[in-house]
């Protein structure tokens, strides 16, 4: 019983996992495109946007690509979890009705 109850929950703490460390990436990029920014206004000072403009892009890039993958693979480990919960409840159910419905088969084949 608990091996079915198992297999249910199964795969869902990697996804979780996943949601998480997906916008912790999209910050370690925003951090690398934002010292690129910091190292071109030490070379070439603020005067020259363009040299600013791909540090920013970057780390801007990075945020989003981090947040566009964490935000719908939340909400799907949120619908599995919901989903699995589910099963497991169903499971239990039957567990504690199906000996009930055992013996009461038993009782009717006695008489």
């Amino acid at each position: 019983f608990y091996e079915e109850i198992d297999d249910v929950y199964k795969g869902l703490s990697t996804i979780q996992i996943i949601a998480a460390v997906l916008p912790m990436l999209g910050l370690l990029g925003t951090v690398t495109g934002m010292i690129a920014v910091f190292k071109a206004i030490a070379v070439v000072g603020v005067g020259d946007p363009q040299a600013l403009a791909g540090g920013i892009s970057q780390a801007l890039i990075t945020t989003q690509t981090g947040l566009a993958g964490a935000i719908p693979i939340l909400f799907g480990h949120s619908y599995l979890s919901n989903l699995s919960e589910s099963i497991v409840t169903e499971l239990k159910r039957a567990a504690t009705t199906l000996p009930n419905v055992a013996k009461e088969m038993q009782k009717s084949d006695l008489n």
